[in-house]
């Protein structure tokens, strides 16, 4: 029997997208509370970073890469402009964006968001 090339190239890249974790478009993945005060998981957001963020951050170097190095960022106290470093801006940045930095809006969910926080917090 033969099949579409195009049906088995997406139902290898769903299977992909399971097993990393990754909600498939138009999935929001597992339901979780918007406030949640649960910490995050170092290892799944040391993941995280690698898949979202290591492009323009460096985390092993303060030096500027796209956008800032975070070296020591978990023993810093303020943004670069001055504003100071809590979870909910933390989250606030990933969600929105910033000033150079792109919305995570959608790619990222509240869960894997706090597992970011936790694993920046490690740095």
């Amino acid at each position: 029997m033969r099949f579409p090339m195009v049906s088995i190239a997406g139902v290898v890249c769903a299977a992909g997208l399971l097993v990393a974790g990754v909600p498939a478009q138009g999935q929001s993945g597992s339901p979780e509370k918007k406030n949640s005060k649960a910490p995050g998981d170092v290892t799944r957001g040391k993941t995280q970073f690698k898949g979202n963020c290591v492009i323009c951050h460096f985390e092993t170097s303060d030096k500027k890469k796209v956008g800032p190095g975070l070296k020591g960022f978990g023993a810093r106290t303020t943004f670069a402009d001055g504003t100071k470093i809590t979870d909910a801006r933390i989250h606030d940045v990933i969600v929105n964006g910033g000033k150079d930095m792109p919305p995570f809006l959608g790619i990222v969910n509240d869960g894997q968001i706090r597992d970011l926080i936790s694993y920046l917090k490690t740095l």
